[in-house]
């Protein structure tokens, strides 16, 4: 069993992940695998999220995170083009950061990098 720690609002971090992967099956063909790992850096603990879906272009790049940012080869897919804004707030409010590339062959690399944190006890 893996164990990385984080401090983290569990609930606003559930949907962070939650809007994550419903972008991965949105973006994908239904019988696509959409891959989730986790691993622990130095200083920090990063999950990613990489479909095979419609991809990264260029242009969105630079404004899918911000509200209501959608590329051109998302126009036909339904939504507001605010989960990843949301998303992006929620990551920075934890002291993180969220980051999408272009993945080699096609589809998208959704990185979360949140700080390490020291296991702490639990309470009673």
């Amino acid at each position: 069993m893996y164990a990385a720690w984080v401090d983290m609002d569990v609930a606003r971090m559930d949907q962070v992940v939650t809007n994550l992967v419903d972008n991965a099956l949105k973006y994908s063909e239904a019988d696509a695998a959409i891959e989730v790992a986790v691993t622990e850096e130095e200083t920090e603990v990063v999950l990613t999220v990489a479909d095979r879906g419609i991809g990264l272009d260029a242009e969105a790049a630079d404004r899918l995170f911000e509200a209501f940012g959608r590329g051109r080869n998302a126009e036909h897919h339904q939504g507001l083009g605010l989960g990843l804004y949301i998303s992006h707030r929620i990551v920075e409010q934890h002291g993180g950061l969220i980051e999408a590339n272009a993945r080699d062959g096609g589809g998208t690399v959704f990185a979360l990098r949140l700080p390490r944190s020291s296991p702490q006890p639990r309470r009673a």
